[in-house]
């Protein structure tokens, strides 16, 4: 990383929320910021929360944006602003992206215009679920995602039965009701995701279910 001096983390939440992405987004900030690099972290905007525009911590310069609100929900929401994404890359100077989670569909895009090398950090392969799963077939076996509708139906069909599903009180219920209206038109979306999130120049897992 020797020519790299402005490093990009994009992510849909931060601080004020503190989950586990974002507390190990947080720790990696400060790490690279202790390392002699500029850190720029761009997330959602809170207006309940006065959080908005820029501030300097301690872990870099902290970017809130409206244009990020709604990846988390919905991953291809953003993707639309993607070239000012891009103008953001060339302002800032900024040598290399690390897009975490569903915006990296956008990030992704937008350092390729800008013609900045791409990491994509991947907390999660529900983003390449039409289904919108995450991880585990009913059968847990692991789904890489062929992916083929005639595969969905079968994984769907699965869920519908409680001896094939661990877990099923607990769980089957919350994943019925976020399935997408129409699952097999958001299929073809999610196979164009698969597209844009195979082209990041690099991509990273802290799951050993991602190895």
């Amino acid at each position: 990383m020797a020519d790299i001096k402005n490093i990009l983390i994009t992510c849909e939440n931060y601080y004020p929320i503190r989950s586990g992405i974002q507390q190990y987004l947080c720790g990696l900030a400060e790490y690279l910021t202790e390392k002699g690099y500029n850190v720029f972290v761009y997330t959602k905007d809170y207006p309940s929360k006065n959080f908005q525009g820029e501030y300097k911590t301690k872990e870099g310069t902290i970017i809130y944006s409206e244009l990020m609100q709604g990846a988390l929900k919905e991953p291809f929401k953003v993707i639309k602003y993607y070239k000012k994404f891009a103008d953001f890359i060339k302002e800032r100077r900024i040598d290399l992206v690390f897009a975490n989670n569903h915006n990296s569909l956008a990030w992704i895009k937008a350092a390729k215009l800008a013609n900045v090398p791409m990491i994509y950090g991947c907390h999660g392969v529900g983003l390449m679920c039409p289904l919108r799963i995450r991880f585990l077939k009913p059968n847990e076996n692991i789904c890489w995602n062929g992916p083929s509708l005639k595969e969905c139906n079968k994984c769907l069909a699965g869920l519908m039965k409680k001896d094939n599903f661990p877990l099923w009180k607990k769980t089957a219920k919350h994943i019925l009701l976020s399935l997408p209206n129409n699952y097999k038109n958001s299929f073809w979306k999610y196979k164009k995701a698969i597209k844009i999130l195979n082209s990041a120049d690099a991509r990273y897992g802290n799951s050993s279910f991602l190895s």
